[in-house]
């Protein structure tokens, strides 16, 4: 069990979200011994065999927010990670500024994961970067980049638009 929560500690707020968060894992997260007996692959949410999925030609898209105060990215990472060899079937995407799963105070947090999700399903073109912008900065775009490729502007041309940047590694 989780000793606290690590959004808890942020203004001055300990005691209640730390009560909340033991009893969200105490009666909501954590699997019932019957549950764990009786149907382990279904309460495992730490498995990386995703083999049935994949081999059914499954594509799968990834994305966190590098300031989700609820999650850690880290988290995410570590998982997909383990998933091993997969870019044949599933990228990750990390957000730069954004929250748990929108929003942040510098951060371009619109993009369409969905469009690139089908476009590789249907269409067989694996999405290396997704374009984002946002309401934080009107005006700028930057290509998100499947992990462990980052964007790196280019050079020339306006910083503002995604177009001048690519993905590296």
């Amino acid at each position: 069990m989780r000793e606290s929560f690590p959004a808890c500690r942020l203004r001055g707020r300990v005691r209640l979200a730390d009560r909340i968060w033991r009893w969200i894992w105490t009666w909501r997260l954590r699997p019932l011994p019957s549950q764990r007996t009786r149907a382990p692959h279904l309460t495992d949410t730490v498995s990386t065999d995703l083999s049935t999925f994949s081999g059914h030609g499954g594509k799968l898209i990834f994305y966190h927010g590098l300031s989700d105060p609820w999650f850690s990215p880290l988290d995410t990472l570590g998982y997909y990670e383990r998933l091993g060899k997969v870019s044949d079937w599933s990228r990750l995407y990390l957000v730069p500024g954004m929250g748990h799963c929108q929003g942040g105070v510098a951060t371009l947090d619109r993009f369409d994961a969905l469009t690139a999700v089908v476009d590789w399903v249907e269409k067989g073109v694996a999405p290396d970067s997704i374009t984002a912008t946002g309401k934080a900065f009107p005006g700028r775009s930057r290509p998100l980049c499947a992990y462990p490729k980052y964007a790196r502007y280019k050079g020339q041309g306006d910083t503002e638009d995604a177009k001048n940047f690519e993905c590296r590694e």
